[in-house]
């Protein structure tokens, strides 16, 4: 299964206001479990900065690819709109060489209970069991659940930004049987 939309951000970052002078902004960041406990020695950082070159590599979370930080760049993988809720042959095609970018290093999200892996391909989110060797279950009936909440969602929000869902499908099979 895969599933493929862009988040709600659309193009470019966001900025959630920032904390106010006073505030508990520069007070030390409570530990993560596994890491060293004192951080009050460390420089206050813009938690929402979202371009690596200016986050050090003594950040809490710098171990985590994508840890909610994307900036958009020009290069970002974007689908190619001639596919965008299409099946037809050359669409699955073009869907299974998106999970081909899909990698570990991609993965934000392991399932470890045999379901759908998460992935960010620049501001696109893509879910898929293809790096399992067993597919687990089928996703067709949640994906088609959540494409209608989406859409029921849209007509009630108005203005209100939703998730684009640019592929709902399965390309798992293809992978396992020679084109």
């Amino acid at each position: 299964m895969l599933g493929v939309w862009r988040s709600s951000s659309k193009e470019g970052t966001f900025q959630l206001p920032t904390p106010q002078r006073g505030s508990q902004a520069n007070s030390p960041v409570p530990p993560r479990p596994g890491r060293a406990s004192s951080f009050s020695t460390q420089p206050a950082m813009d938690p929402y900065e979202a371009d690596p070159s200016k986050i050090p590599s003594t950040d809490l979370y710098g171990d985590i690819p994508h840890f909610g930080r994307y900036l958009p760049r020009p290069n970002d993988f974007k689908p190619d709109a001639q596919y965008i809720q299409s099946t037809t042959p050359e669409a699955i095609a073009y869907w299974t060489s998106v999970l081909g970018k899909c990698t570990p290093e991609e993965r934000i999200y392991e399932n470890e209970t045999g379901g759908r892996d998460v992935f960010a391909l620049g501001g696109v989110i893509v879910k898929s069991s293809h790096l399992k060797d067993e597919p687990g279950r089928d996703y067709t009936l949640a994906d088609a659940n959540e494409v209608a909440a989406i859409t029921l969602a849209r007509t009630v929000l108005g203005s209100i930004r939703t998730p684009d869902i640019y592929f709902a499908g399965k390309v798992y099979n293809l992978l396992l049987s020679p084109l």
